[in-house]
């Protein structure tokens, strides 16, 4: 990609950050997603938050196989903060887009090409991301996307690839729940992404759970964003995962306090401020029931 560069044909240059924590029985077939992208990818870092599993085993095997380095961003101790882990990686990302693949999902070979193209047509566009199919921890599949899930926001604002404005995404969807289910489905702008980090990095951070979700409605005021139908990322659900082994009551607290945090910054229709209190009612149900 140097080479090209310096001959005028420039190629867009995707950092993959991988972030891993004991997922080591995952993390050869993640790779193996990555490296087979049918776009070619620039860097890949892995971040690991102090793995006690085969981890470093496996990825030495790897990058011996492929004859691939990686760069390997390893805690002495484990954080317990995954947006710590996001971003030491997007901190190390020196291409144009970042794309955070978390270990223990995967992809099929399109999946760059199918949320590149929107951002090289529209540079504007700060977030691209497309549907995903959930797998469950022994790799069945069980749903083909989150249509179930989306309908406590819209029956159709997800039923064909869209671009909309970044204030229109959070006063219309993230207003009320976080409507980008899984980060590996998602390709950032590194500049924007890094503003985002660094301007908002001590609220982002006082998540403990929904992160993510905090930082994608901050983010989307720099910017737009774009959809894709297409589902070729693979978000893997299990007991071991953040949300699976989460306090559900403090969860439901977090994602109260990011949409009282729109809510004191934009002014939201009725039909909205509705949705907001439904899904409230929703996550307050949940709780009872495990209770």
């Amino acid at each position: 990609m140097d080479l090209l560069k310096k001959v005028g044909l420039s190629l867009p240059r995707i950092s993959v950050v991988v972030v891993n924590y004991n997922y080591g029985h995952y993390l050869t077939d993640r790779l193996d997603s990555i490296i087979a992208q049918s776009i070619g990818i620039y860097e890949i870092i892995l971040v690991d938050d102090a793995s006690n599993d085969s981890s470093m085993m496996v990825l030495d095997d790897w990058m011996a196989v492929h004859n691939i380095n990686i760069t390997i961003l390893r805690n002495e101790n484990n954080s317990g903060s995954v947006f710590g882990q996001w971003e030491k990686g997007i901190s190390a990302a020196t291409g144009d887009f970042v794309w955070i693949a978390e270990a223990d999902d995967l992809c099929e070979d399109h999946f760059l090409q199918t949320v590149l193209p929107p951002m090289l047509k529209d540079p504007d566009i700060i977030l691209s991301y497309c549907e995903s199919r959930q797998m469950d921890g022994h790799g069945s599949f069980y749903a083909d996307n989150y249509d179930f899930y989306l309908r406590n926001i819209s029956e159709s604002l997800w039923t064909s690839d869209r671009v909309a404005d970044g204030t229109y995404e959070i006063t219309h969807a993230l207003a009320v729940l976080n409507s980008i289910p899984n980060v590996s489905s998602i390709l950032f702008k590194r500049k924007n992404l890094e503003e985002a980090v660094h301007q908002f990095r001590d609220e982002i951070g006082s998540y403990k759970i929904a992160a993510d979700y905090a930082l994608y409605v901050r983010l989307l005021t720099l910017g737009k964003i774009a959809y894709s139908r297409a589902n070729p990322n693979i978000h893997r659900r299990h007991p071991d995962s953040i949300i699976a082994k989460c306090q559900r009551k403090d969860l439901n607290q977090e994602i109260i306090s990011i949409q009282q945090w729109v809510m004191d910054r934009y002014p939201l229709s009725s039909a909205t401020i509705r949705k907001i209190h439904d899904y409230r009612r929703v996550l307050q149900n949940e709780v009872d029931g495990n209770s």
